[in-house]
């Protein structure tokens, strides 16, 4: 007998490899030797109103066939069109999409956390998810939800289990503030550990600065990459990944401060450009950038047509042309820096170790610290001294030892021993 479903519950959809013959009817496949021409999909489920609903679908792929049929049985169960409203029978999946379209639209969180938990969601439809299929009400059940996190953990990683804890939490949470579930099964998982996990993990150091030489390195395995890259849209990105770090490095800008710089924020004549902080009020200045940096703009400015408007590092079409309103993802420059950076070596720094290095190397040149913090952004010099001035309690101490003697013409000893 047919399994019976609660109203508003979708059953697991069967699928069935079919083949086309000459006058173009389907048939099923005898074995699995031979390539499907198309997939079938089928499910049963229970409406609302409790009439039994059956439907099938068509498609390409296996995957094709199943998200044809589940987008179906939806319409049918919830008598609307998939994603204007939300039952017990939504599918976990579109719940998800829906719960962050609305998260981002509240404005309640910043852009890179909304980034990170979209990331994250792709997992929850990917295959082999413990959850694709499921609805809000079989999803909202602690043993299914603790192997879902287990099932991420493993494959993807603690941090996207946090992620994916969140959101699962967020959804069950609006799910029950809409009545639509009794409680919030993600609350009842705890975290959890990776058992199968192994992806290789480098230690970052996050207090080290680059040495004349490391920077070398860098600037050659930059070079480099523009170097040996094939086709247009692959060299024009190494370029502007070079570029890039010699401005950093001769700015002492934040990641999020350089590929936000526009032209507008450059003075050529006067070699001044202002940086407007993306971390804080203070942040916000007008500095002089060091010579390098001056030649890395100028050059960028002549090559781009001398524009008055648009970011200095623009993305790229897929023809590799510069859309100067366009500007480049974070993430995925920090990708493509991560490969130089292993490139050249230098596999525990971070883009953050090219601004230690600008601050650093003032602070060793002597500069005063309140110049140095109003260069880089800081609103209080004492943490620029705390943060990034070198600490050696072992080395040469000499030039210091000098400033402690005496301000007297006679022994203060009655009798003094050279030392």
């Amino acid at each position: 007998m047919p399994t019976k479903f609660e109203p508003g519950e979708i059953g697991q959809p069967a699928l069935s490899p079919l083949r086309r013959d000459a006058g173009g009817k389907l048939s099923k496949l005898p074995d699995g030797r031979h390539k499907p021409d198309v997939w079938r999909a089928r499910v049963r489920a229970t409406a609302l109103d409790g009439s039994p609903v059956d439907c099938s679908a068509y498609g390409a792929t296996r995957k094709a066939a199943e998200d044809a049929v589940m987008a179906k049985a939806e319409r049918k169960v919830n008598g609307s069109v998939s994603g204007t409203r939300w039952s017990g029978a939504t599918l976990l999946v579109n719940a998800v999409a829906a719960w962050l379209d609305a998260l981002e639209a509240a404005g309640d969180r910043s852009p890179g956390t909304i980034r990170l938990y979209r990331n994250a969601s792709k997992w929850f439809s990917a295959d082999g998810s413990p959850v694709r299929r499921l609805t809000l009400a079989q999803a909202n059940d602690v043993q299914r939800l603790v192997v879902f996190q287990q099932w991420i953990a493993d494959n993807h990683g603690i941090g996207t289990s946090k992620h994916t804890r969140a959101i699962l939490s967020g959804v069950l949470d609006q799910a029950v503030s809409w009545r639509l579930l009794d409680y919030n099964a993600a609350k009842s998982v705890g975290k959890v550990k990776a058992t199968s996990f192994a992806r290789e993990t480098v230690a970052r150091d996050h207090d080290r600065a680059l040495s004349d030489a490391e920077i070398s390195k860098l600037l050659t395995a930059a070079r480099t990459k523009v170097n040996t890259a094939k086709i247009a849209r692959s060299k024009r990105r190494a370029e502007d990944m070079a570029d890039l770090i010699v401005v950093m490095l001769g700015t002492g800008c934040r990641i999020s401060e350089a590929l936000s710089l526009r032209w507008e924020d450059l003075d050529a004549s006067a070699k001044r450009l202002h940086v407007a902080g993306t971390k804080t009020d203070g942040s916000d200045r007008t500095i002089t950038p060091g010579p390098d940096a001056l030649v890395v703009l100028a050059e960028r400015f002549e090559a781009a047509g001398r524009p008055t408007k648009g970011y200095v590092f623009p993305a790229t079409d897929r023809a590799g042309r510069h859309v100067p309103s366009l500007k480049l993802d974070t993430v995925n420059v920090l990708k493509v820096l991560r490969r130089i950076f292993d490139a050249a070596g230098l596999d525990w720094m971070t883009s953050h170790t090219l601004r230690r290095t600008v601050a650093t190397g003032m602070l060793n040149a002597g500069l005063p610290a309140n110049r140095v913090a109003g260069y880089m952004g800081h609103s209080d010099p004492s943490m620029t001294l705390s943060t990034y001035a070198d600490r050696d309690p072992h080395g040469d101490s000499s030039d210091l030892a000098e400033v402690l003697r005496l301000p007297v013409s006679t022994p203060v000893r009655a009798t003094v021993r050279a030392i």
